[in-house]
């Protein structure tokens, strides 16, 4: 909301979230004396969250320093060979797509580049097998002995993401699109079990898995409404694992964003 005064009245003008501003006047006297409302251009730049604006002579264009917000989903292990157990239900991917980034934008689109961070957890819940490295890193099944039940085993991974994203706002609406590639430096990641022992005591062990690929390449897209809430489709061409044997896996996640 713009509040002007002059001797004439008070003139408020009202900007939506899809760029139509309302106008109102008032006289001295304040009577309404004229409601009105403008169809302008949608001002994408309204929009995006900025931390700092480069200071530019073309208000339409300028760089910016800004956040993205965050990611939350369902992942599927894509093309796990068989016998399959990583369950999509029970995966899930969260993320801070971009912790700061340095954008260059005009009145309805911008690219960044950006620095974030993601985990993706991948879960199995049945209680006949579990996962098991051998000593080159493979990743593979077996299968609980002496008794013992499963209670789940998992494969987490920590990433560094860097978003180099394009990002369209739908004039006369609420909708922005974005899409690009998000590279990522994988840092971290790990195996663990937790299972009853022939006893009914709980156990778990966990160990790192040092065969996973350092640098892998999604292909993230999202349409968002208000820059608010809005869903999200990522999927890695590159399988998580720099090894031809046992189980591998194209990461592919769909979920939802809040401040994206």
């Amino acid at each position: 909301m713009i509040v002007t005064k002059d001797p004439k009245g008070v003139q408020v003008d009202i900007m939506k979230c899809n760029g139509e501003k309302e106008g109102i006047f008032l006289d001295n006297d304040t009577h309404i004396k004229e409601s009105v409302t403008i169809d302008e251009p949608d001002n994408f730049l309204t929009r995006r969250h900025n931390l700092f604006v480069i200071p530019s002579s073309n208000p339409n264009r300028q760089w910016s320093i800004g956040i993205d917000g965050l990611t939350l989903g369902l992942s599927s292990a894509n093309g796990q060979p068989h016998p399959k157990g990583l369950q999509w239900s029970k995966s899930i991917e969260i993320g801070w797509l971009s912790a700061v980034n340095l954008s260059y934008s005009s009145r309805c689109s911008s690219v960044s580049l950006g620095v974030g961070f993601d985990w993706r957890n991948y879960r199995i819940s049945t209680s006949d097998r579990f996962l098991t490295l051998d000593r080159n890193g493979v990743l593979n099944w077996a299968e609980f002995k002496d008794g013992a039940r499963g209670k789940g085993s998992r494969i987490k991974f920590f990433s560094i993401q860097f978003p180099l994203l394009y990002e369209y706002a739908i004039p006369k609406s609420s909708v922005t699109f974005k899409a690009g590639p998000i590279f990522n430096l994988n840092t971290y990641a790990s195996v663990k079990t937790d299972f009853f022992n022939e006893n009914g005591n709980q156990t778990s062990y966990s160990s790192h898995l040092s065969s996973q690929r350092l640098f892998t390449v999604d292909l993230f897209a999202n349409i968002s409404f208000c820059r608010l809430v809005g869903i999200y489709f990522r999927y890695s061409p590159l399988r998580v694992l720099n090894t031809d044997e046992g189980i591998n896996f194209h990461p592919l996640t769909l979920g939802i964003t809040l401040g994206i």
